[in-house]
C-alpha cells in the first residue's frame, strides 16, 4: 500500500507530507482547492510524464516521494533484483522523483537512479488510477478487450501470443525480402561478394594497426631511441661505474659484513634481485639498441599498409574489428541471397509451425473469453441494478474477427438502460449519468479480481444522484477491504463511508495561495460532511445528519 507521500513545489502545494491507512481514504474539498494535484502527483512518481508546467511559480525544481509496502509483492521484489535494487527489512519501496525547471527529471527508487520506463513498469504493478477521463476510455470500442482480459487474468497468455505474432510478422517479413526481384538479388549478390573479397585480399588481424603504428613511431624515431638505449644500458651495465657494478660490488660488501652481523642476511635477498632486475634491463636495452635502425623501406611499406587500412575504415568501419564483423555480417547476407531456396523452405516451415502455436493460443484465448465474458456481464448486471438501473442490461459481445496481436476476437460491451430497449454499442449512451454508473459497475467488478494493492478513485462519482452515491460508497469501503482505496469525492454519501477522511483546501500564506491537507478528526469530519451537505458554517441539523451518517457507515461495514 501507498504508507506516505512528499510533495514539493507541485502547483499550489509548498511542501506536504500525508501518511494513508489500510481501507477508504477520502480526500474532500472544494473544488479549485487542489485535490487533483495530489493524484497528479502520484501519477509523477508512477512514471507520468512530467511537463514544467507543474512546477510552482517561483520554483526552480519540484520534487515528489512515495513509500510502499511491497513485503508481500513477489513480482516487484523480483523486479528489483534483476536491477541490482533491494527493499529493507520491513519491504518498503521508495520512489522519489524530481523535476527541474529546465525539463529534465530524475527517478530513484530506493536511493538508486533509474529510468523513467522501470519506474512505470514498477508502478503499473502497485497502483491503478481510474478517473473521469476512463469515461472516453469506456466508450472506445478498442479498450473493451482490455477489460474483458483484466477481469479473466488473461493478461500473460495475451502477451505470449502478442510475442508470437510479432515473431509471425518478422518471419513473413523475411520472406517477403527472399522474394524480391531477382535481377535486384543479382545485383545485391554481386555487390556482397566485391565486399567480402575486398575485405578478404586486406587479409586484416585484429590489433594490427595499433601495431603498425607502434612500429611507424619507433622506425621515425630510431636515431633517438638508439641514442636513449645506449645511455640505459651506459648507466645500467656498460662501465665499471655502473649501476650493476656499484650493486655487485655493494652485495658483494653486504655479503661480508652478514658474516659478521646475521642481521644483515635478510637485506641481502632484495640486493640480489635488485641486481639481477638491473641485469635484465641492461640486456633488453642492449638488445633494443642493437636491433633499432631507421629502415625506410619498412616505413613506406607501413605507411602504405595504414593508407590500406584507412580506406577500408571509410567503407566498412571505423576499427578493423568493426570492418571484420561488417564482413561477416555481409558474408550471411550473401549466404541467404545465395541459398535463397533452401532459406525460403525454412523459413516457410518456421511460419508454419509458429501459424499452428498461435492459432492454438487464439483459440484457448476465444474460448476463455467467451465463458468469462457470461460472467462479467451478469457482475456488471448486478452492480448497475445496485446503482439505480433496475432494468438495465450488460453484454459482452464477442465475434471472430482478423488476427492481431490481441488474438482473433472482436469484443464490444453492449448495454440496455432501461426496460424494453435493445442491447447497444456503450458508445450510443446519450446519459452523463448512466456512463458514470456503467464505468462504477465495471471498475467494481473488475475491482473485486484485481491484485493491484492501491486503487485511485478520482471524481468517478460525477453526476450521481443520492441514493445512488450510497451504493457508490458502499462498494468503495468494500473494495477496501481487499485494497487500500484512495477516493477523490464531492459527494458526502461516499465521504461517510471513509476509514480516514482528508480535506484539501486554500490558503493565503503571505501574499501566495497555497493548498493544505488536513487529516481530519470526528468532529473535523461532522463539520466536512456538513459543509458538502451545503450547510452554512455552525448549522446545527446538518451537523446531526452529518453525524447520523457516519455512524450508519460505521453499522454497514
Amino acid at each position: 500500500m501507498l504508507m506516505d507521500l512528499h510533495i514539493k513545489n507541485i502547483a499550489l502545494v509548498d511542501e506536504l507530507n500525508l501518511s494513508f491507512s489500510p481501507g477508504l481514504n477520502v480526500l474532500t474539498g472544494e473544488t479549485g482547492a487542489g485535490k487533483s494535484v495530489l493524484v497528479g502527483a502520484i501519477m509523477l512518481i508512477l512514471g507520468e510524464r512530467a511537463g514544467t508546467k507543474s512546477i510552482r511559480d517561483g520554483a526552480a525544481s519540484a520534487l515528489v516521494e512515495g513509500s510502499f509496502d511491497c513485503s508481500n509483492i513477489s513480482s516487484v521484489r523480483k523486479a528489483l533484483d534483476q536491477r541490482g535494487i533491494t527493499l529493507d527489512d520491513e519491504g518498503t519501496l521508495i520512489i522519489r522523483r524530481e523535476i527541474s525547471h529546465e525539463g529534465r527529471s530524475r527517478c530513484y527508487i530506493n536511493g538508486h537512479l533509474t529510468t523513467l520506463s522501470f519506474v512505470k513498469e514498477i508502478g503499473d504493478t502497485l497502483v491503478d488510477v481510474h478517473s473521469q477521463s476512463d469515461h472516453q476510455t469506456l466508450l472506445r470500442k478498442t479498450s473493451h478487450l482490455d477489460f474483458l482480459d483484466s477481469y479473466a487474468g488473461l493478461r500473460p497468455e495475451r502477451q505470449e501470443a502478442a510475442e508470437m505474432y510479432e515473431q509471425l510478422k518478422k518471419l513473413e517479413q523475411e520472406i517477403e525480402e527472399l522474394s524480391r526481384d531477382q535481377q535486384e538479388k543479382e545485383r545485391m549478390r554481386e555487390m556482397y561478394a566485391f565486399y567480402i573479397n575486398e575485405i578478404d585480399a586486406a587479409g586484416l588481424r585484429s590489433g594490427e594497426e595499433e601495431e603498425l603504428r607502434n612500429r611507424k613511431r619507433v622506425l621515425a624515431n630510431a636515431e633517438k631511441l638508439h641514442d636513449l638505449l645506449a645511455s640505459i644500458y651506459s648507466r645500467l651495465e656498460g662501465n665499471e661505474d655502473s649501476a650493476a657494478a656499484r650493486t655487485h660490488s655493494a652485495t658483494m660488501d653486504l655479503s661480508e659484513a652478514a658474516k659478521i652481523d646475521e642481521r644483515l642476511a635478510d637485506s641481502l635477498k632484495p640486493l640480489y634481485e635488485a641486481l639481477i632486475s638491473i641485469e635484465e634491463v641492461a640486456r633488453a636495452a642492449r638488445d633494443a639498441r642493437d636491433t633499432t635502425s631507421c629502415d625506410a623501406d619498412e616505413l613506406d611499406a607501413i605507411e602504405e599498409r595504414l593508407q590500406q587500412i584507412f580506406s577500408l575504415k571509410r567503407k566498412y568501419g571505423n576499427t578493423i574489428d568493426e570492418i571484420l564483423k561488417y564482413r561477416d555480417d555481409v558474408d550471411e547476407k550473401l549466404r541467404k541471397i545465395t541459398h535463397r531456396d533452401e532459406e525460403a523452405q525454412r523459413l516457410q516451415k518456421e511460419i508454419r509451425t509458429i501459424t499452428k502455436k498461435l492459432d492454438g493460443l487464439c483459440s484457448s484465448l476465444s474460448e476463455k473469453r467467451r465463458k468469462h465474458s457470461a460472467a462479467l456481464s451478469r457482475a456488471v448486471e448486478k452492480d448497475l441494478k445496485q446503482l439505480g438501473m433496475k432494468k438495465g442490461r450488460f453484454s459482452v459481445r464477442i465475434q471472430k474477427h482478423e488476427l492481431t496481436s490481441s488474438g482473433a476476437d472482436d469484443v464490444e460491451f453492449l448495454i440496455s438502460p432501461n426496460a424494453g430497449e435493445k442491447l447497444k454499442p456503450l458508445r450510443e449512451i446519450a446519459s452523463t449519468g448512466e456512463i458514470s454508473r456503467v464505468m462504477l459497475a465495471i471498475k467494481s467488478t473488475l475491482g473485486r479480481n484485481d491484485s493491484t494493492p492501491v486503487l485511485i478513485f478520482d471524481e468517478i462519482d460525477v453526476n450521481i444522484d443520492g441514493n445512488t452515491a450510497v451504493t457508490v460508497g458502499e462498494k468503495l469501503s468494500a473494495l477496501g477491504n481487499r485494497h487500500q482505496v484512495i477516493c477523490i469525492t464531492h459527494l458526502p454519501q461516499v465521504a461517510r463511508f471513509a476509514n480516514v477522511h482528508f480535506r484539501v483546501r486554500k490558503d493565503i500564506k503571505h501574499r501566495r495561495t497555497l493548498t493544505y491537507v488536513d487529516r481530519l478528526d470526528q468532529n473535523e469530519r461532522v463539520e466536512e460532511l456538513a459543509r458538502m451537505l451545503g450547510a452554512s458554517p455552525g448549522e446545527k441539523t446538518s451537523a446531526k445528519l452529518a453525524r447520523t451518517m457516519i455512524k450508519e457507515s460505521k453499522g454497514n461495514r
